[in-house]
């Protein structure tokens, strides 16, 4: 009767827990909504939060125009595209950063461990020493990351180690090997025009964002989230060591590197466009 009771009570604890985390995910998607619209009035040109409401509306429903023309141009075409990827790529390092800590059963670990950051300056510095438009810079950004990962994926294979802490200790090896390449790149960078291009690059920023980068970079962040998403579970699985995995049935080495691609594209999408 004790052991019915003490099932019972886990049994309420957890739902009570569910409940809190959906009233929780319900109140910050209202407060990132209004966020999102507030943003969109602040600024250097100061546009009124009704005008910027109606502004919005206008794109899908007839909405009487008493905004000028700079206004609309202010919200739509630079403010909207910008607050969209800033939004993209928070949710894309936020989610893959928890799937490397889910992982590695690590809560520090970053969505750069295996080296994709690093990886994807040294292909933007490449990209502005040899002079290539902004869309090159993203793609060369883009490449490098995945490349940087893929060697790091490379080194426990070859020596026939697949643990985690192995592949932790690659990701250190071939990052320290791109912040070098890029300590390089910036020595024989021109110090007057390309050298301050990388380092603004490096730092990262949102103020070059164009309306067409969403359209290349929304839909393989948004796939490679679903496939999370799709495995949390499994991914929780891997929390627990890869002993205890498979023991349970899960294919260790499948699953970490479907986790290791998708978390990869999520982070390399977000340095490519964001720096």
């Amino acid at each position: 009767m004790s052991r019915v009771i003490t099932l019972i009570l886990n049994q309420r604890s957890v739902c009570q827990e569910e409940a809190k985390q959906t009233r929780l995910f319900v109140v910050l998607s209202i407060y990132t909504i209004l966020i999102f619209l507030v943003s969109l009035s602040v600024g250097k040109y100061h546009v009124p939060p009704l005008e910027t409401l109606k502004i919005l509306l206008s794109t899908v429903l007839p909405v009487h125009q008493s905004w000028s023309d700079q206004m609309q141009n202010v919200v739509l075409n630079m403010r909207l595209p910008r607050l969209c990827v800033g939004l993209l790529t928070g949710a894309a390092l936020s989610l893959s950063g928890a799937t490397y800590q889910g992982m590695f059963r690590n809560p520090l670990v970053s969505p750069d461990l295996l080296g994709v950051s690093a990886g994807a300056c040294v292909g933007a510095a490449l990209a502005i020493i040899l002079h290539f438009n902004s869309l090159g810079v993203q793609l060369m950004a883009l490449i490098f990351g995945l490349a940087a990962v893929l060697f790091t994926t490379t080194i426990p294979r070859l020596l026939k180690n697949d643990s985690s802490l192995m592949l932790v200790l690659a990701g250190v090896i071939v990052g320290g090997f791109m912040s070098s390449l890029l300590g390089i790149f910036k020595y024989v960078a021109d110090p007057e025009m390309e050298l301050a291009s990388i380092v603004y690059w490096t730092m990262g920023s949102f103020a070059s964002i164009k309306a067409q980068a969403i359209v290349w970079v929304a839909p393989p962040m948004i796939l490679s989230a679903a496939v999370l998403l799709l495995i949390r579970w499994r991914i929780n699985l891997l929390s627990l060591g890869d002993k205890e995995a498979r023991s349970l049935g899960l294919n260790v080495r499948r699953v970490r590197g479907l986790a290791i691609v998708c978390a990869t594209i999520l982070t390399a999408c977000a340095v490519c466009i964001s720096g």
